[in-house]
């Protein structure tokens, strides 16, 4: 909530602590809560827009990421490289850093991870001026979303706030979002 608020140095600071081995109690999955919470603590440095803690928390993350067999961490770790590399303006880094994650989500079906790959790549893209290659990712993004929101049911709450966050909205097109939420709307009108 803290980074969706803008709340940065709270985001930091909570991500920094679940991504400490140390500071966080151990349990099942340990392991994989606590590269979420580096692939988090990352973001929260990216998007605060300190690009010299987000390159080394990127790189940490990334390190992690490629040590398991996990190809939504790992085509994640690349997406992330992606973006902390548009924001050093290394563009050469940047088309280098997306193809591998481009190669990790084609090879796997890996939804979640797939929609925000092909996101990152329409962003470059457009930064590029390659406008067909953009859009193309654009709409290869837009069907994974559309994908996974389908997997829900219609009234499904978790199906209207993923269609709703502002990363998947700036996706979609605004005549997609409307229609994928006209059903579970209509279903609430008629006491469904």
């Amino acid at each position: 909530m803290a980074l969706e608020q803008g709340k940065f140095g709270d985001a930091i600071r909570l991500f920094g602590r679940v991504s400490d081995p140390v500071v966080s109690a151990k349990f099942f999955l340990h392991w994989f809560w606590r590269i979420v919470g580096q692939l988090e603590l990352s973001n929260a440095w990216l998007l605060s827009g300190n690009i010299i803690n987000a390159r080394t928390a990127t790189d940490r993350f990334h390190a992690s990421a490629l040590s398991t067999a996990d190809p939504h961490l790992q085509a994640l770790a690349w997406e992330l490289q992606t973006r902390v590399a548009m924001a050093e303006n290394d563009w050469a880094a940047a088309r280098e850093h997306i193809q591998k994650a481009l190669a990790i989500s084609d090879k796997f079906e890996i939804l979640v991870a797939a929609w925000q790959v092909h996101g990152t790549a329409w962003r470059l893209f457009s930064q590029l001026n390659d406008s067909k290659t953009a859009e193309s990712h654009r709409e290869r993004a837009e069907a994974c979303i559309l994908k996974i929101a389908n997997s829900f049911e219609s009234e499904e709450p978790l199906r209207a706030s993923f269609l709703a966050a502002a990363p998947v909205r700036s996706i979609l097109h605004e005549k997609v979002v409307t229609s994928a939420l006209r059903p579970q709307e209509s279903s609430r009108s008629v006491g469904i």
